[in-house]
């Protein structure tokens, strides 16, 4: 888990390498209840890409993710 959020953090145009090629993404934009989904390394990188988690931080500490963006 700690490698997942290092390569988001400091690679994330390689995060696509931890989803199998029928994996999905999901994240929520803040701005409704539903969630935005992208399918496949083509989408989750591209998807990855444009949230740009370059700099982001986690706190991994308490069991749980707390994540500053």
């Amino acid at each position: 888990m700690l490698q997942y959020y290092d390569i988001k953090s400091q690679h994330p145009s390689q995060l696509f390498q931890f989803y199998s090629e029928d994996a999905t993404f999901s994240y929520y934009t803040g701005d409704a209840d539903e969630a935005v989904s992208h399918r496949g390394h083509e989408e989750i990188q591209a998807a990855v890409k444009t949230l740009d988690p370059t700099g982001s931080h986690y706190d991994l500490s308490n069991g749980s993710v707390d994540a500053q963006f």
